[in-house]
């Protein structure tokens, strides 16, 4: 059993391999983290989620994302938000009103 102050992984099986399960909190505009991201939370301030900012095939590190949670205050999806995550397999979508077209391409 983990003491106080240690420190945990875990992991997730995302298809291919066993990949160390990594949370980013999306505050708009494009992704900018440095490391393979797993799970997405949207900050309760992002109202739409910009054009490409999640493109597996423009960003390698976000081929490996496995599930995305948004608030209720979340409206619009822009185009190509979230194509080509082909790991992609649970999306949360509490109040969004408009998807745009290729939103999810090759998901």
């Amino acid at each position: 059993m983990a003491a106080e102050g240690d420190t945990i992984f875990l992991y997730t099986y995302d298809g291919d391999i066993f990949v160390p399960i990594r949370r980013y909190m999306y505050r708009g505009g494009q992704t900018g983290y440095s490391f393979r991201v797993t799970h997405v939370t949207v900050h309760e301030d992002v109202t739409v989620i910009s054009e490409e900012a999640f493109c597996g095939s423009s960003n390698s590190r976000n081929r490996h994302i496995i599930d995305v949670n948004f608030h209720d205050k979340v409206e619009k999806i822009e185009k190509c938000g979230f194509c080509s995550l082909l790991h992609l397999r649970r999306v949360i979508m509490r109040g969004v009103k408009n998807v745009e077209k290729f939103a999810f391409l090759c998901c």
